[in-house]
């Protein structure tokens, strides 16, 4: 006695069944993406008609104002140094250039800031077609977790120094040195979408 095990044919149903699953599992695929991307990159306006800025910072950044400044955010979920992105608005007379607030600023640092040194001064364009003048920078900063005293963090920083009419807009971007490159496209986005 013979006995043949074949594959039974599909019917037209099964095979619309299968085409539906795959179908269902591509789109679930896009959605998915489609959420991760919107959590993101979700971000919240800001707005200070008085000094005349508009920006988007990432929605789940710690927003405050501390004096002097205009906007600070900070990544509240990182661990040792927060990266911070701030907005100030310093005063600028005729006959100055960008490279006197650069000097005023990096006087002020090296008291405050231990082992503060510019790594660069260039120009660089904006979106809106500004020249800008993008100082980068380091130092040491000591972390205020009582746990983590004894070890320090390397900063590294950026600030893009916008001249406009009678005034500087100095934005900055300050992160741990080990996720500088990683945190810098967040202030890529923030810049680009800066309206001043």
């Amino acid at each position: 006695m013979l006995i043949e095990f074949g594959r039974a044919e599909t019917t037209r149903s099964q095979r619309f069944s299968h085409y539906f699953t795959l179908l269902y599992c591509a789109l679930a695929l896009l959605i998915g993406a489609n959420l991760r991307d919107s959590s993101l990159y979700a971000v919240t306006i800001f707005t200070n008609r008085e000094v005349g800025v508009m920006a988007y910072y990432p929605a789940n950044w710690l927003f405050s104002t501390p004096d002097g400044v205009v906007l600070e955010v900070q990544d509240s979920q990182r661990l040792g140094y927060k990266t911070t992105i701030r907005i100030q608005v310093l005063p600028f007379a005729d006959g100055m250039s960008p490279r006197n607030v650069i000097d005023t600023l990096a006087l002020g640092r090296r008291t405050s800031l231990p082992f503060y040194k510019i790594l660069s001064i260039s120009d660089r364009p904006l979106q809106t077609d500004d020249i800008t003048t993008v100082v980068e920078y380091t130092y040491v900063a000591d972390l205020d977790d009582p746990f983590l005293q004894l070890v320090p963090s390397v900063v590294v920083g950026e600030d893009v120094v916008i001249v406009r009419r009678n005034q500087v807009i100095l934005v900055s971007f300050i992160a741990d040195a080990n996720t500088y490159q990683q945190d810098y496209e967040v202030f890529q986005r923030f810049l680009e979408t800066l309206d001043y």
